[in-house]
């Protein structure tokens, strides 16, 4: 664990104690383990993943101990946590009129805007009526919050809807 700075008027840093625990199981008491020592990680699971709040605290040899709270990123960089094996985005294509008739074979194409770190990346799948849009490929390079924009399209039969 790497701290940028704490200091005691009367503990040399070297002996301070340090911990971490996860902000909303806090106890509000310095996290020690069973043996008694610091707890000197946390461990996030898939559920976790997104923004999260994490506690570092510091002790001196008197016991005196102060916090402070800590916005941490947890990613899944590997792909671990796909659901599944899976992962993609639900889209349903409905009449206007008729919202509960289903519209077949719509043509999709989805893109990700390229960034400093990541090429464009496009897609093009047929969907009917409600379809997953799968974008399994690159879910383990697609930063967490990625803009990905999605256009349908269904022109063979143009004027179907057409009406005076």
């Amino acid at each position: 664990m790497i701290f940028q700075y704490a200091a005691d008027n009367h503990t040399p840093t070297n002996l301070l104690e340090f911990a971490i625990e996860k902000t909303a199981a806090s106890t509000g008491v310095f996290p020690v383990n069973a043996m008694g020592t610091p707890v000197p990680n946390v461990t996030f699971n898939c559920d976790e993943i997104g923004q999260q709040m994490v506690r570092l605290w510091c002790r001196d040899k008197a016991g005196n101990a102060d916090y402070c709270d800590v916005n941490v990123l947890v990613q899944d960089n590997l792909g671990h946590c796909m659901p599944g094996g899976n992962t993609g985005v639900q889209v349903c294509f409905k009449e206007c009129c008729d919202t509960s008739q289903l519209v077949d074979a719509v043509s999709v194409n989805w893109s990700v805007p390229a960034s400093p770190n990541l090429p464009l990346l496009t897609g093009f799948e047929l969907a009917d009526g409600c379809s997953e849009l799968n974008f399994l490929p690159f879910i383990p390079i697609l930063p967490i919050g990625s803009n990905i924009q999605i256009t349908p399209a269904k022109d063979d039969n143009p004027l179907n809807g057409v009406s005076t």
